[in-house]
């Protein structure tokens, strides 16, 4: 899904559109503004939601001796990259903590360090209908940033994220063969009122 879609979506909930043109113009048109400025910071909070699998990369960290830096009390410090959103350890992660961009432990990671790149959905693989929950995510998070005022925006867009990222974890859980629990039944595929609300409203959005 390109920006102008996600941008498209998200005015939808304010009952406003925008087509692929609207973002050639100079100066742009105010909402398209305000959409550039929501940008960045949903993007970092759908992003930092959870240690998505399908956008975990190994980070390009020099652990050689020359390159540690102890301090705060720890053994060992490296240099963080620039653009990293998030960490991601593994289970069996020493304790750490990050200071000034430099990721400090007492103990080396024996498999070096993972976390989310700001640039991951740019460069990574990831399947399409993951692609694309993302994407809704991001203008459901836009979209009360537009209209602070409007109650009724708010509620359809927390409504509508709500339910990406259900499907989003369903997605997660599918990738790391775990199961996605919702009881004691385990997966259920069964849809409750609010699911189906919010599956009407895509289907008027979205077609």
């Amino acid at each position: 899904m390109k920006k102008w879609e996600i941008y498209n979506t998200a005015l939808h909930v304010l009952g406003r559109s925008c087509v692929e043109a609207d973002l050639d113009f100079d100066p742009p048109a105010a909402e398209i503004d305000c959409c550039d400025v929501c940008w960045q910071q949903a993007r970092m909070r759908a992003l930092r939601e959870h240690n998505w699998s399908f956008f975990v990369e190994r980070l390009p960290v020099d652990m050689s001796p020359e390159a540690d830096m102890p301090g705060h009390g720890y053994l060992h410090g490296y240099r963080l990259p620039y653009g990293l959103l998030t960490l991601a350890p593994a289970g069996d992660s020493p304790r750490y903590d990050v200071f000034g961009g430099i990721y400090y432990c007492n103990r080396k990671p024996s498999d070096g360090l993972y976390g989310i790149m700001d640039d991951c959905m740019e460069n990574m693989d990831h399947p399409e209908d993951f692609d694309h929950l993302v994407a809704y995510a991001l203008a459901y998070l836009i979209a009360p940033i537009l209209a602070p005022g409007d109650q009724k925006a708010s509620d359809l867009a927390a409504s509508g994220y709500s339910w990406v990222r259900e499907n989003l974890m369903r997605l997660e859980s599918r990738n790391n063969g775990t199961v996605f629990m919702y009881g004691s039944d385990g997966y259920d595929e069964a849809e409750d009122e609010e699911e189906r609300k919010v599956r009407d409203l895509y289907r008027r959005f979205h077609g």
